[in-house]
């Protein structure tokens, strides 16, 4: 079958690159997708962040995509999608296939130092969630506690080692696959959904007060989030701790927090 090739706007020039491997493959740019549904019959192939494989797992269908991580976002490693309704400005999540994982080392050599942080803090709140989950098993605490300690030593070491980052990623994702995630991902999703910033930025910034409330015994590492032309203010903490609170899993952590207390924790960050 001929593959169709998912590829972000970082990642068009890696997705041609696979493409020679092919007689013949269709390439697009996953902003052009406006809503991924599953296709028949088709072989997909996603090469990029969390959107690329998510969408390229979506549209795999009952089919397993083949997936080229060019960030630590750990999609790579989950059998679920999301994507954002930009309608009712919700997360969507959807049940896929597992992917079939392929690194490739020379795609990470580009990568911008922006890109690298942002997906680091996706990987290091994965790795948190689901570590302190009331889901969490002996096995699910484990490889939290082995994902936590590579991506925390990338971030005090400025990102020595990009492909161990990405490699941690993947397994902070196969933890997050078995418990899912709560407090830290539920701050962020309003403040992506209302104010645009991006997934990788709004949980860097809720990973330090999550970690406060669930009182973590993991060494979290020290990095402040800016929200550049935001306003970080009493009304921004009451309308994201108002809309955290809709996701239902904001009350998988042991620790579980109501909408007062939340706006008490968040306004510490003021």
């Amino acid at each position: 079958m001929m593959p169709l090739i998912i590829h972000s706007d970082s990642t068009k020039i890696y997705a041609e690159k696979i493409a020679e491997e092919y007689k013949e493959s269709k390439i697009i740019n996953v902003s052009k997708i406006k809503k991924p549904e599953p296709v028949k019959d088709v072989d997909v192939i996603g090469i990029g962040g969390g959107k690329v494989i998510d969408y390229a797992k979506i549209i795999a269908g009952k089919n397993r995509a083949l997936v080229i991580p060019t960030t630590a976002a750990g999609a790579a490693a989950t059998r679920h999608a999301v994507f954002w309704d930009k309608e009712t400005k919700r997360k969507i999540d959807i049940k896929t296939e597992l992917p079939i994982i392929r690194i490739e080392s020379s795609f990470l050599e580009s990568l911008s130092k922006d890109m690298i942080q942002e997906t680091s803090y996706d990987a290091l709140a994965h790795s948190l969630d689901s570590y302190w989950s009331k889901r969490a098993t002996i096995t699910s605490k484990k490889i939290a506690r082995k994902a936590h300690e590579i991506i925390a030593n990338q971030i005090e070491n400025d990102y020595e080692n990009v492909v161990d980052l990405v490699r941690a990623g993947n397994i902070a994702g196969t933890a997050i696959d078995i418990t899912g995630t709560n407090i830290t991902h539920a701050i962020s999703y309003p403040i992506t959904a209302l104010y645009g910033i991006s997934h990788g930025l709004a949980v860097g910034w809720a990973i330090h007060p999550s970690a406060e409330y669930q009182k973590c015994d993991l060494k979290i590492p020290n990095f402040e989030v800016n929200f550049e032309g935001i306003n970080i203010d009493k009304k921004f903490i009451e309308t994201i701790s108002k809309e955290a609170m809709t996701y239902s899993k904001i009350h998988d952590a042991k620790r579980d927090i109501t909408e007062e207390r939340l706006i008490e924790l968040l306004e510490n960050k003021i």
